[in-house]
């Protein structure tokens, strides 16, 4: 069966290279190219991360001197500020006119650190007026969908942990955030109500044997119930026991629907390359 990375070949990843790159770097390109679908073959994703460093090295440098970032303005305006009437301080703003032009002056000179480092800081700055455009929803919103069935004192108890979990998050305090949030899902796990197995299944579109469905079921179940006993790591391999019944049935799926001869892009043919021993 021929699945659709077959289609792409040298030449089509060609098209997509800047005009400026050398005859002697298509070469090179070529090689590693061949080598990064031989390491794909053997799913070597180590090797295939290497590979696309190396194409990556001899092609950037080229997308950088083609590289035509938006102006200041539209930048900041992407996040809908002045939709909202949200004004930046004129203050704030000279700032982040100065980190933009060095972040673009770092990104240009391929100096990943710096630009990081300035991007970083224009969304310090932003951050409370994205807390201004997006503000944290009450316990009363957060909770609205939740179909549970709470006792007033575990409304209570749910209330004052979700806003200690708000003010960490707000202190930027991720370690003490993470044990409220685990505290507050503690409390409410109990009372979600697991998706009967059949309803779960019901979005799979191909035949599956009767003793393989029998088997889904059964991890399906005995996850749900160790899940809601908080017993994570178990309902982890239960899960880990179902999709290793369920991927063959997904990959033999995909392998029948992905199997043209030919596929057609922007008005194009492309064919499969050979498959070669």
């Amino acid at each position: 069966m021929k699945d659709y990375s077959d289609f792409f070949t040298f030449a089509v990843y060609k098209k997509s290279l800047p005009k400026e790159v050398t005859k002697e770097e298509l070469v090179q390109l070529e090689k590693l190219f061949s080598d990064m679908k031989k390491a794909e073959k053997e799913e070597n994703y180590e090797e295939m991360e290497r590979i696309y460093e190396a194409m990556d090295n001899i092609t950037r440098p080229y997308e950088l001197a083609n590289w035509q970032p938006e102006p200041f303005e539209e930048f900041i305006n992407e996040a809908a500020f002045a939709e909202k009437n949200i004004v930046i301080k004129a203050q704030d703003k000279e700032q982040l006119k100065t980190l933009y032009s060095n972040w673009i002056k770092y990104v240009k000179e391929n100096k990943t650190d710096e630009a990081s480092e300035n991007i970083d800081k224009i969304f310090t700055i932003l951050e409370p007026y994205y807390q201004e455009l997006y503000p944290p929803l009450t316990f009363e919103e957060y909770m609205a969908d939740m179909n549970v069935d709470l006792t007033k004192e575990e409304l209570a108890k749910l209330k004052t942990i979700y806003e200690e979990a708000q003010k960490a998050e707000k202190d930027k305090d991720e370690e003490l955030a993470m044990k409220k949030w685990d505290e507050f899902y503690e409390i409410l796990r109990p009372h979600f109500k697991p998706v009967p197995f059949e309803e779960y299944m019901a979005d799979i579109e191909f035949s599956i044997s009767n003793a393989d469905y029998a088997k889904l079921k059964q991890h399906y179940e005995e996850a749900v119930a160790l899940e809601q006993k908080g017993e994570d790591e178990k309902a982890g391999e239960q899960w880990e026991a179902f999709y290793k019944v369920l991927d063959p049935y997904y990959e033999a799926n995909r392998e029948i629907l992905i199997s043209p001869s030919k596929l057609t892009f922007n008005g194009q043919d492309f064919t499969p390359e050979p498959e070669t021993n």
